[in-house]
């Protein structure tokens, strides 16, 4: 794997309020309750790559403005220097590795007091083997009339003070967003009702990217296929293990002058006589399960792999045989470094299919913010790991006794 993400620390962000620095392995599977802050976090990374991607104002539009996005307790103090910027700033912290070189972005993000704008406060980068570029807002340059440096030690007595250097210009993103490491980052929230009409083929030429819903599967598909025949047909057969009556599965013309695709498979079970088959069945009249299950292993097997997957509650509408099929698929992607993932669930059969590890659960306290714990920090879960599996402690509560 050439880039692989190690840790992320994200702070006032929707339900976090402090995430704590989280380690993240080739495979890391999120478990919790519904609301307890799984989710916030996933989103949070996605907000952190529409950002470097399209600015700051693109990821706000997200969530529909920035009194959403933000904690509900982070207030913004009418001086920021006078509390520490962690305690008010919506922060994002990411560290890892690229090309064997370490890189690191810190992101402070200042709202107004009324929440409703919100601007870059604070940015630090270590790109991959270079050195640290740091960047702090005029206005805290300006204020108080002392030092540029003086007055950044007074936001975050951390500061450092050696190789600082100002940029005296407004920033709508990150440093980071000079490199490309997050356009490679794939987020999956697959909504299958979107996959099943046809969807217009994109305007633009360059890299077909799915879309996080899934709707324009039919066109990555085609690029598959155009790209790397063998790959397209390698996903073939993976669909005829799922489905072995599954013949043929392809993008087809809904219309030629709109310029729309659709997704289309042949059932060899209806063939209507020797040498013909039955007309194929379009994406509108397949499963939600089959379509989940194409789109995962579409871009697991892709000629060009993300280097970050993320998999919202990836267990939906999929049978039990099929989970583990895609989990087999995950693991090969993982073994092979070519993908590091990330995938959120409440399944008990996909728990036993990974080691402890690899876990993290994420629980809320009444009255608190999400904490998130890698499960193998604690001596309780080993003891019981003696004697239940990681499955069986989940669905009888016991981590509820980590609480």
């Amino acid at each position: 794997m050439h880039e692989r993400l190690y840790s992320v620390r994200i702070t006032n962000f929707k339900s976090i309020r402090d995430s704590r620095s989280i380690y993240l392995t080739p495979l890391t599977v999120l478990i919790g309750a519904n609301g307890s802050g799984k989710s916030s976090l996933v989103e949070g990374l996605q907000t952190f790559k529409v950002m470097a991607e399209q600015g700051l104002d693109a990821a706000m539009q997200m969530w529909r403005g920035v009194e959403h996005a933000c904690h509900h307790d982070a207030i913004t103090p009418e001086i920021c220097r006078e509390r520490g910027a962690r305690k008010w700033a919506m922060s994002f912290e990411i560290a890892g590795r690229s090309e064997g070189k370490i890189f690191r972005s810190h992101t402070d993000l200042q709202p107004s007091q009324n929440h409703d704008t919100i601007r870059i406060w604070r940015d630090v980068w270590h790109p991959p083997g270079g050195k640290t570029i740091k960047w702090l807002h005029p206005e805290a340059i300006k204020s108080a009339g002392g030092s540029a440096l003086e007055i950044a030690k007074q936001i975050d007595p951390g500061f450092p003070s050696m190789g600082t250097k100002y940029a005296a210009n407004l920033r709508d993103r990150p440093y980071m967003s000079q490199t490309d490491l997050t356009t490679r980052w794939q987020f999956l929230h697959l909504v299958p009702e979107r996959i099943m009409p046809p969807v217009p083929r994109s305007k633009t030429a360059g890299r077909v990217v799915l879309s996080s819903t899934g709707e324009n599967l039919a066109e990555f598909l085609d690029e598959i296929r155009k790209l790397d025949l063998s790959a397209f047909e390698a996903i073939q057969e993976a669909m005829k293990t799922i489905l072995p009556y599954v013949s043929d599965i392809r993008s087809q013309a809904a219309s030629l002058v709109e310029k729309t695709l659709y997704l289309a498979l042949n059932d060899r079970s209806l063939s209507i006589g020797k040498g013909r088959e039955s007309s194929p069945i379009p994406g509108w009249m397949m499963s939600t399960g089959t379509l989940r299950a194409l789109a995962i292993l579409a871009v697991l097997r892709h000629p060009e792999p993300p280097t970050l997957l993320v998999v919202e509650e990836i267990e939906n509408s999929l049978d039990p045989r099929t989970l583990a099929l895609l989990m087999d698929e995950i693991r090969r992607a993982v073994r092979t470094r070519k993908t590091q993932v990330i995938l959120t669930t409440h399944s008990p059969q996909l728990l036993d299919m990974v080691l402890l590890k690899h876990i993290i659960f994420v629980d809320r306290p009444a009255d608190k913010p999400p904490r998130f714990r890698r499960l193998t920090d604690s001596k309780q879960v080993k003891e019981w790991a003696e004697s239940f599996t990681t499955g069986q402690m989940l669905t009888t509560g016991l981590f509820r006794q980590l609480l």
